[in-house]
């Protein structure tokens, strides 16, 4: 953690620690929220063991009240495999984008509460083959939600988007064309992540 802008930063060796949660792995989302009167919240799932997957249908949402030293753990049964969800602070609610892993075409959405079970909506998005972590905004100059969601089988990023007032709803509108390469996903290339994207 860095108090003066990043100029020094202090280790805290122990925060985050495979050893200090219930389960040794938990696959985190791209982003991190400061929410006032909760603190710094992170959002995940457990993955079992290192010595192989255990898969589960948690929401883990880690949290830190003292900047990074101290982590608490609160979980709750999404009802689907999710992985790696994406989330966003849009008028005090806690919006989610994840990766459905149960069937691992999809995405889903969630709204989440602290100390609630999320709320599940499924989406319009899926793939006929397997889907990765996007990244999650709002747009203030459309006023919509927009989603930067790659289609790796055909080596290619999209955007699509949504009217906040449609979240409920989860249909989701696929707008353009971002990027496109050649080659072959997996053999020529990996990666295709976009979560932590940047649109101007």
């Amino acid at each position: 953690r860095s108090d003066d802008r990043g100029r020094t930063w202090k280790h805290f060796s122990n925060a985050l620690r495979d050893d200090t949660f219930p389960h040794q792995i938990v696959n985190i989302g791209p982003n991190v929220i400061d929410q006032p009167g909760q603190g710094v919240l992170v959002f995940g799932n457990w993955f079992g063991s290192a010595t192989g997957p255990q898969k589960s249908d948690q929401l883990v949402v880690l949290r830190t009240r003292d900047g990074g030293e101290r982590w608490e753990v609160e979980s709750h049964d999404a009802g689907l495999q999710q992985y790696e969800p994406a989330v966003l602070v849009h008028k005090n609610r806690i919006l989610v984008v994840t990766r459905n892993q149960t069937t691992g075409r999809d995405h889903q959405q969630m709204t989440w509460s602290p100390g609630k079970k999320p709320i599940v909506t499924a989406t319009n998005m899926k793939n006929p083959r397997y889907v990765d972590t996007v990244d999650f905004s709002f747009n203030p100059v459309t006023k919509r939600f927009e989603i930067v969601r790659s289609e790796r089988y055909r080596m290619e990023l999209w955007l699509w988007s949504m009217d906040p007032a449609d979240w409920k709803k989860g249909k989701w509108r696929r707008e353009c064309r971002l990027l496109a390469r050649e080659g072959k996903f997996y053999s020529t290339a990996d990666g295709f992540h976009p979560a932590g994207a940047v649109i101007d």
